[in-house]
């Protein structure tokens, strides 16, 4: 069974994305561990400082510092210290840091390279080496207005290239709606948008329009075969040794489409059973974590979920949101009507997520999770809807929920 996401999550996600995992590449030491480090085992110390709301630096989080090769090269040659400018501003003032993304590269504690802006994989890594090897010429203080001006083209370009993004996207599910005849220019606009987004690392772009696509390739026939060859292609890339959570993505994504989980679900299986963790890209882990719940594969879901984190955040985000809207107003430029279906609407999301991972926690024998996070959606929402839920989640994953749901 195909878990269909509520239409207003996309709202509620916009208002409240957040970042699901660092790249283990990042040292979790700490600066100033890191640069000790760095001098005693004659490393370099690439200092990258970012900030979350800054996308540039998302996106090097989901492309650049993935890289197989960067990654490699960065074990053996650097240590990488990960610096949010709005935790540690007094960093940030000491390296006269204006703009984000900033990576300065440090060789015996002295600065030897400094970029500013989004780095690819493959620039930044002959970069690094440059710095390794002392070839930059010596870095020239920029004016803040010359930094200003560079983030702020950085951030404009790829601000305009989501929104091409998302636009053809739309398109690409107009023309789908308008029936059979325009299939195939469908088929085709979305494989073209498919190998684009994962070109340049905007796969989580297409999370939206999975189902529609989905639906497309259930009812033709030929579409089916053009996805496969698509997915075949990237599955041979990857087997080949070009990997990167893009490719992926796009993998997992296309997985999806032709209703056939169990290739991620054996992807998920070997990098359980290699030790690798939690994937870094919250994208493929959400169609992973899918593909477990509806295999009720709870093996799986034991080593990669944990219900009663995302159950927590998903009623902090709903406190969060709800102090948002009443403390701006917002609510009171709606009518009553508009105003009272947004709150049950964030109530609602907040009621099927807290069901689903009550249910995960029973299933994956975490008694003690399921019981905090039945506790935790009763608290502010006994009522008979979100009883019935806890119940049919259970059923609906084969668990029961005994004592939990009565």
């Amino acid at each position: 069974m195909r878990t269909l996401r509520l239409g207003f999550v996309i709202v509620l996600l916009l208002l409240a994305a957040r970042s699901f995992a660092e790249p283990e590449v990042f040292s979790d030491a700490g600066f100033e561990a890191d640069k000790a480090f760095a001098v005693e085992n004659n490393k370099l110390h690439v200092i990258y400082f970012t900030a979350i709301w800054c996308p540039p630096c998302q996106k090097m989080k989901k492309t650049t510092w993935v890289d197989k090769s960067l990654v490699s090269w960065l074990g053996e040659h650097a240590v990488v210290s990960s610096v949010d400018v709005d935790d540690e501003r007094e960093l940030a003032e000491k390296y006269a840091i204006s703009a984000m993304p900033t990576i300065i590269v440090t060789n015996e504690g002295e600065e030897v390279g400094r970029t500013v802006g989004y780095q690819g994989a493959a620039n930044f890594r002959d970069w690094l080496i440059k710095a390794q090897s002392g070839e930059l010429p010596p870095h020239v203080q920029q004016t803040p207005e010359e930094i200003y001006n560079e983030a702020f083209e950085s951030a404009r370009e790829t601000g305009r290239q989501i929104r091409e993004f998302q636009d053809r996207l739309e398109s690409a599910r107009e023309t789908m709606n308008r029936g059979s005849d325009s299939y195939q220019r469908a088929t085709e606009q979305y494989l073209t948008i498919i190998e684009e987004l994962v070109e340049h690392g905007y796969v989580e772009l297409f999370d939206e329009y999975r189902t529609s696509v989905w639906l497309l390739v259930d009812e033709y026939p030929p579409a089916r075969k053009s996805f496969a060859a698509a997915r075949d292609q990237i599955e041979s890339d990857l087997r080949a040794g070009q990997v990167n959570w893009d490719k992926l993505s796009g993998w997992a994504v296309l997985n999806y489409i032709l209703d056939d989980q169990n290739r991620t679900l054996n992807w998920l299986e070997r990098r359980v059973a290699a030790g690798s963790g939690v994937p870094s890209s919250r994208l493929i882990y959400d169609i992973a974590h899918e593909a477990a719940i509806n295999a009720r594969r709870f093996d799986l879901l034991k080593e990669i979920a944990d219900p009663l984190y995302e159950s927590l955040t998903a009623d902090a985000e709903f406190e969060h949101l709800t102090s948002v809207f009443q403390a701006t107003g917002r609510l009171n430029e709606l009518d009553e009507q508009d105003s009272k279906q947004i709150l049950e609407n964030m109530l609602e999301l907040r009621r099927y997520t807290l069901a689903e991972q009550h249910a995960i926690a029973l299933g994956i024998g975490d008694i003690d999770a399921a019981a905090r996070i039945r506790e935790m959606l009763l608290n502010k929402d006994d009522t008979e809807e979100a009883r019935r839920l806890l119940t049919e989640y259970a059923q609906g994953m084969g668990v029961d929920a005994g004592e939990e749901a009565d």
